[in-house]
């Protein structure tokens, strides 16, 4: 079997409650720099971690779907479809809803652009044009986050076509990774100093991060494929019953490093602020942290603490607490001409997460249990007819 095969062989992909668990720090440093950025100033951190879970997590779906000859890049898309926009399009629509009754013209006009630009997953694009993310106005901007969805929906669409790619021709998937990563982040350094606003939104010099995770993926695949070879020559089942254990670290090499990912985490949500150039190689901070927490498994940390039944439910419910939260806190801001007090905030945050948990039971759930075409079709339609209400509007 030739080095490209060998890595066919994809890692469990069993499910791991400490990503989960991540996924809340993440979310919660977000929403905590949102509502009290003078408490966590870098708190916006958090979408970089984001990033490379997602990218960890698809593409271990991917190289798992690719290795039993079941990946369709049609299906691939669909569960994308019934994943992102049940929630999106609920919160757009309500958006726009309650802009139409509490904005000015001009704002409800840009908030229709957004709408717009939000539905094609094009948000970051339209605010690049605009303006930066640390801008006093930004506050203003109640679909100002889904900039963030944008850039990662840009990569969904490049990404399982390239991995389609170079799993047909047999590509070392690790170099390849790297060096597309490495790619990326260049740009990401080159932008630093020159175009501030369009590095921070650019998807070309933010790929690298969702790159992290799609390489630590690879790598995984690739450790278990080295350990395959050995257990082939024992007996004809051995291979297909070792390929897919993951990679592990020494139990206390695994605190060590999960904790320490933790820290750097919190550093930099605690440590950067709006000042700080960002992502440039300040990002790496961060994307270094997630990577520590992602890539040892195994620990007691990960087991105990990133496990915890509280952290893993606010990491289920992360995706809809996201989406939520920044229009509440935004259009409380615009009905008070400016931030609200901690008291208002408080209650935005407090029903951000009721809605975040009502969504992710009532809407989110029954719909990805609903695996027919029709269902993807109709969501596609419902988010193609929210963006054409914004042209209209706009």
């Amino acid at each position: 079997m030739s080095n490209g095969s060998l890595l066919c062989q994809p890692p469990g992909t069993g499910y791991r409650p400490d990503l989960d668990g991540l996924r809340a720090i993440a979310v919660l440093a977000v929403v905590a720099y949102h509502a009290f950025p003078e408490q966590a100033p870098g708190g916006y951190v958090g979408v970089d971690v984001f990033f490379v879970i997602s990218g960890f997590l698809i593409t271990n779906i991917i190289l798992d779907a690719l290795s039993r000859h079941g990946f369709r890049l049609r299906e691939f898309y669909a569960r994308r479809a019934r994943r992102i926009l049940p929630a999106l399009c609920l919160v757009l629509a309500t958006c726009l809803a309650f802009g139409c009754y509490v904005l000015l013209p001009d704002e409800f006009s840009n908030l229709s652009k957004h709408t717009a630009a939000a539905a094609g997953f094009a948000a970051n694009i339209a605010f690049w044009r605009e303006s930066g993310y640390f801008a006093p106005a930004a506050q203003f901007e109640p679909l100002l986050h889904l900039w963030s969805l944008g850039i990662e929906e840009q990569f969904y669409l490049l990404w399982p076509l390239l991995l389609l790619l170079a799993w047909r021709l047999r590509w070392h998937l690790v170099p390849t990774v790297a060096l597309l990563g490495a790619a990326s982040f260049a740009l990401n350094v080159i932008m630093t100093n020159r175009q501030a606003t369009g590095l921070y939104y650019f998807p070309f010099s933010r790929f690298w991060e969702l790159a992290v995770g799609c390489l630590l993926a690879s790598a995984r695949v690739r450790v278990a494929s080295a350990r395959a070879v050995p257990a082939a020559a024992d007996s004809p089942g051995a291979r297909a019953s070792t390929s897919r254990v993951p990679a592990r670290i020494p139990g206390a090499l695994a605190n060590a490093v999960a904790i320490a990912g933790v820290a750097l985490i919190a550093i930099a949500a605690f440590g950067f602020d709006a000042h700080t150039p960002f992502p440039g190689f300040a990002a790496l901070v961060p994307i270094a942290g997630a990577s520590c927490i992602v890539a040892a498994p195994g620990s007691w940390f990960r087991e105990r603490v990133l496990s915890h039944p509280w952290l893993v439910f606010v990491g289920l419910v992360s995706y809809p607490l996201y989406l939520w939260h920044w229009p509440i806190l935004s259009f409380a801001a615009i009905l008070h001409a400016g931030t609200p007090e901690i008291g208002v905030r408080v209650a935005g945050l407090a029903l951000s997460f009721v809605l975040a948990v009502l969504t992710y039971r009532l809407l989110e759930l029954p719909i990805r249990k609903r695996r027919r075409p029709s269902v993807s079709v109709a969501l596609a339609g419902a988010a193609a007819a929210l963006g054409l209400a914004g042209v209209a509007i706009y």
